[in-house]
Formats: structure tokens, C-alpha cells, sequence
């Protein structure tokens, strides 16, 4: 202690009395600052307890989203103002949200002609990762901020007009978390600077992400796989009604359980046909669902393009209005387009 009167005994005494009780306060302060960060990382786990059993619980790959939507929401739930986040993941695309929980899925693949707009900074982000470090940190504001936002949206294939209105809403300056994982990065964007300390919780969060990834993975492998075991099901019924025709007008049915495996297996259709060529005669035949069998020239104004892609053996698809699709019909009755009774196929 400093002072200007003449020093006493008794002064001794009561300062080392009020030693004595700031002592006290100083643990009681630790004990206080225990107990709190103790709760912090209480709250911390169960945060990551959700978000590992959002994970673990998933039964299809589809529930990866929810998963995003519970590792976003709980992180924000420990205090954290993020403006907006994203996990990308080689392969599969990203999943990103903003701070109205929308979210949006953008694939492994930005549109044709759309160039990263800071190519130096990502070989800088992906040489950090490559070296190990647990995260990449950088700000943007401004024009710069505009125009990387703009591009993820426009990854995100999101129309020119609604960009506009999301570039007005953006603040001055955003600073990007990217925090990785094995197969990617999770970004955090404040816009202010995490501590370390809140990087680790990050880290710990991405780690989680993790595992729902493996998952998503694994329920990924295994509806391919059932989807291979429905096909070859569906593919054997159409061999076994294949394999019991005993006549030309038995193909009709036959069609009739082609159209129903596609719809089964999801595949869109609306009208579902098998159609023959008999060059010898000129003539092309079609068996559709419900119409029998009909037979048109070859040299029928539609039938012509068709024709040459299958003398080539080429794929043809086209995407016709209802207007062309009724004026095609229209030629080829015109041409001696003509039903013939099931059972009857000319040639």
C-alpha cells in the first residue's frame, strides 16, 4: 500500500484482514468460473449428443438435411450469431443454410462458364487443409463479399433476380470459418471473429458432421443396392412374360408389364410402347399400353427422324408440346397410319 500519513500497526492488521476476504472472494471466483465453464461444456455436449443421434438415427440418405439443420441450429444455439453456413463434402455436393434456416443442396459441379472469383485463396484454404490444420479463417467485405456470395448462389442455381435481393441483405463484412473434416469443410460466417476456443467447439461440431456422413454413406450404398436388387426383379418379370409368348399379339401384354416395372421403380412415363421396324414392308410398328398395335409408312413425316436414329443405332429423345405431339398424329393417319387388331401384326 502507498501513502502520504505516517504508518500505524493496526494498519497492518486490517489490510491483512481485507487480504484475507479478497482471498476469498478470488476462489469463490474460480469456483464460480469451474462451475461455469463445466456447464458450458454440459451445454456443449448435449448440443453434440443431438446432432449425434439426428445422425445415428438416420434411415435413408434423404435425412442427411436434417442432420445440417440440427448441427446448424444447435451451434447457434450456444450463442453464436451466424449469418450463414454450409458443409461441403467431396462428391456429394453442399448443404448450405442461412440464418432464416432456409436451406438449399447444390451438386459436386458449378454451371458451365462460372469461374471461382478468389482461386488463389482456395489453394491457400485447400493447402491448409492438406497440411493438417484444423481450419482456414478469412473476412470479406464490401464488393469482394458480393461477389463471392454471388457466385455460391449462383452455384446454388438460384434466379438472377433473388440474388440481387440477398446481396442487398448482406452486412459490410462477413468473416468465413471454414473448419474441415475428413472428406470436406463446414463453414461458419460471422460477422465477428471465433476464438480459438470457439473454433475447437466448431471443430468438435464438424467432427460429428462426420459421422453423419459415413452414414449417409452406408444408407447410400444400401439403397443403391436395393435399388439394383428392384430393377433385376422387375427385369425378370419382363423375361419370364417374354419367355411364355406363343403368339406375335402376345407383345401387347408384355409392354403392358414394361410400363408398369418403370412406374414402379419411379421411372416417369406417361405412355409406354415397344415399336418394331419391318423394312421388307415399309412399315413401323407400335404397341402401346391400351391401343393395340398400329402401323405407319416409314417414309410417314415423323417416323423419318425416328427411323434414321435407329438405322444408326443411336439414342433419340425428344420433348414435344401437346401442339406438336397432336399435329404428328394428324400426319401419320394422313400417311395411312392404321390400327390393327391385337394378335393380327402385319409381316
Amino acid at each position: 500500500m502507498y501513502r502520504q500519513r505516517e504508518h500505524h500497526a493496526e494498519d497492518d492488521t486490517i489490510v491483512a484482514e481485507l487480504a484475507q476476504g479478497l482471498e476469498l472472494g478470488f476462489v469463490r471466483f474460480l469456483d464460480f468460473h469451474k462451475i461455469e465453464d463445466q456447464n458450458r461444456e454440459l451445454t456443449i455436449q448435449n448440443a453434440l449428443e443431438r446432432v449425434r443421434s439426428q445422425a445415428l438415427g438416420m434411415q435413408s440418405s434423404d435425412e442427411l438435411r436434417d442432420v445440417t439443420s440440427v448441427l446448424f441450429e444447435q451451434f447457434r444455439g450456444l450463442g453464436h450469431e451466424v449469418h450463414s453456413s454450409f458443409i461441403y463434402v467431396q462428391d456429394g455436393g453442399a448443404w448450405s443454410q442461412d440464418r432464416t434456416g432456409r436451406q438449399r443442396h447444390s451438386p459436386d459441379s458449378r454451371p458451365a462458364g462460372l469461374e471461382h472469383p478468389e482461386p488463389l485463396r482456395l489453394r491457400e484454404q485447400n493447402r491448409a487443409q492438406e497440411m493438417g490444420q484444423p481450419w482456414f479463417v478469412f473476412q470479406r467485405q464490401g464488393v469482394d463479399l458480393r461477389r463471392l456470395i454471388g457466385y455460391y448462389l449462383e452455384c446454388d442455381s438460384v434466379p438472377a433476380h433473388e440474388i440481387e435481393g440477398e446481396l442487398r441483405q448482406l452486412p459490410d463484412s462477413l468473416i468465413f470459418h471454414r473448419v474441415f473434416h475428413a472428406t470436406g469443410v463446414v463453414e461458419f460466417a460471422l460477422e465477428n471473429h471465433l476464438c480459438d476456443a470457439d473454433l475447437a467447439v466448431a471443430k468438435r461440431f464438424t467432427d460429428v458432421f462426420d459421422i453423419a456422413y459415413r452414414r449417409f454413406r452406408e444408407l447410400e450404398q444400401k439403397e443403391q443396392r436395393n435399388r439394383e436388387l428392384e430393377i433385376d426383379h422387375r427385369l425378370e418379370r419382363v423375361r419370364a412374360d417374354v419367355a411364355s409368348m406363343t403368339k406375335s399379339g402376345d407383345l401387347v401384354a408384355v409392354v403392358e408389364v414394361v410400363a408398369e416395372s418403370l412406374q414402379g421403380l419411379g421411372v416417369p412415363c406417361t405412355v409406354v410402347g415397344i415399336e418394331t421396324v419391318d423394312e421388307a414392308a415399309g412399315l413401323w410398328h407400335t404397341h402401346h399400353v391400351g391401343e393395340g398395335v398400329t402401323a405407319y409408312p416409314l417414309s410417314a413425316g415423323p417416323a423419318v427422324e425416328v427411323y434414321d436414329h435407329w438405322k444408326s443405332g443411336e439414342t433419340w429423345h425428344r420433348q414435344w408440346p401437346a401442339s406438336k405431339l397432336k399435329r404428328n398424329a394428324k400426319e401419320l393417319r394422313a400417311a395411312g397410319r392404321r390400327v390393327i387388331i391385337a394378335g393380327e401384326v402385319l409381316g
